[in-house]
Parts: C-alpha cells; structure tokens; sequence
C-alpha cells in the first residue's frame, strides 16, 4: 500500500508524522518521518506485550480500547523518548500511524478504495477483508483477512520485484529498500547476547547478527511477515518459494527453524 502510493507521488519516505499529527510529543518528535515509521524505529515509548502481560500492553489498550476511536492518534500521544532513527522496537501502532498517514494524505474517498483498486483487485485477490477503527483508518497491524493463496500473491509480487503479470505495482528499489536491514536494527545488535531477527521496513529478515542467524535451517535472504498465533509469510528469493502459514498457536511454541528446515530438505 505504502509503497504503491509513494510511487504515484501521494506521500514520501520523507513526510513528517507531525504534518498530519501535531498531538506527537517528546524528545526530537519533530524529525520522526514515514521512513522511520517503516522501520519501527520512531523512537515512541511502546510496549508490545500481548497475553503475556496485558495490562502493560499498549497494543492491547490499543485494539480493544481504542476500537472504535482513533489508534493512530493513540499511538501519536505516546512519548517520544528515543532520537527517531536509532533504535528499533517493534510497534503495532506504528502501522498504524502509517496507514492514518495515508488516509489523511488521499482524503476518505480514495483512501476507502485505495487497496481494492491499486492492490487487491489488480493481483486477483478476492477474499480481502479490511477492518477498520472507528477514524475510518485501516488497521495496519491487524484485521486484514485474506485467504492463504491470496496472501501467497502478496509474497509473489515481491519475489517478482513488484511487478504483476508485466504491469509494475511496486516502484523500482521497494523491495530491495524494504528487505535490507536498517541501521535502527544495526545499532541494537552491539548489546545483544544471541541472534535476533533482522528487520528491514515491515519485513522480517532472516539476515545474521555476529552471533548467527535466527533460523539456520533457512537461507539469510529469506524474508517475512510473521503475525500473531504462528501466522506466516515466507519469501525464499533463490529458490523462488512462498510460504503460507495459517495456524492458532496461542501456546506461542511454533518452531519456524523446523519449518524451513523441512522445506529445504524437500528440495534436495
């Protein structure tokens, strides 16, 4: 979506969040842009719990309270309390902010068909379905439902390097921008004690730190879209194979290493 509207000009990697929400505050709020946003790396104080500890979850306050006003502007009224750029920390309400970035970018009209017509429609995609809060934003970090082929044909798009059947849909560079490690990522791995899962701009990456990979069974180029309960999107760029994974894993004990590690091994 992001990217398909920075190629038709609607909105830059350089636009300011504040532009369109002036409710930020904190530390150096003013430099926050969309490219950090993609990067999870905004700098907004954010805890990502989920069942684990819930009433210390922004994410749960931010789903279940938040509902039916406005999550972005919730997320905006967090503090920044980090330089937007250096450090990573995943956020769900940076996605968020992203996608009340673009509805105010586009007005509610466009914004309404946006993913239908520019996205959904032209990949054959029929199952899609988008809720929204209740500012008529798209919840970026939740709530789209797609069937597992028609989630399979957003992992194609990008193995294709964003073009569908000759046509371009993504801009040139998207793919490799969004599928490279960011520096925000780069800096956090100088205290870490283990391998962790890099990150590009919403993608999980299977790239090393100094101390290996998070799945070694998988090539480091392989890239994801990891959801709650064991959901996966998988991009093996060498080897040209997607993977879907629909799954409740609410035991959170999903093996991904074992995954890849099968999938390799039927190739040999």
């Amino acid at each position: 979506m992001i990217g398909i509207a920075i190629k038709k000009g609607i909105i830059s990697l350089e636009t300011k969040v504040k532009k369109f929400y002036p409710e930020l505050n904190g530390e150096n709020h003013e430099s926050m842009t969309l490219d950090h946003l993609l990067k999870m790396s905004s700098g907004i104080d954010w805890n990502e719990y989920y069942e684990e500890n819930p009433f210390a979850s922004h994410v749960i306050r931010m789903l279940y309270v938040y509902q039916n006003k406005d999550m972005a502007s919730y997320t905006a009224k967090q503090p920044v309390i980090h330089q937007p750029g250096t450090r990573f920390h995943y956020s769900s309400g940076e996605s968020n902010l992203i996608m009340g970035m673009l509805k105010k970018s586009m007005g509610l009209k466009d914004y309404e068909n946006f993913p239908w017509n520019e996205l959904f429609d032209k990949l054959n995609i029929e199952s899609a379905t988008w809720e929204r809060d209740g500012s008529d934003v798209f919840i970026g970090s939740s709530y789209l439902y797609l069937s597992p082929r028609d989630l399979a044909k957003i992992g194609k798009l990008y193995l294709n390097d964003g073009i569908w059947e000759k046509e371009r849909i993504l801009p040139e560079g998207w793919v490799e921008y969004t599928t490279t490690p960011n520096q925000a990522w780069k800096n956090n791995q100088t205290n870490e004690s283990k391998p962790k899962l890099a990150y590009g701009a919403h993608w999980w990456l299977n790239r090393p730190n100094r101390h290996g990979s998070v799945h070694p069974a998988a090539p480091e180029n392989v890239y994801m879209a990891l959801g709650h309960h064991g959901q996966i999107l998988a991009v093996f760029p060498d080897q040209k194979i997607i993977f879907v994974r629909m799954a409740a894993d609410k035991d959170g004990k999903i093996d991904r290493n074992m995954i890849f590690k099968f999938i390799m091994d039927s190739l040999k």
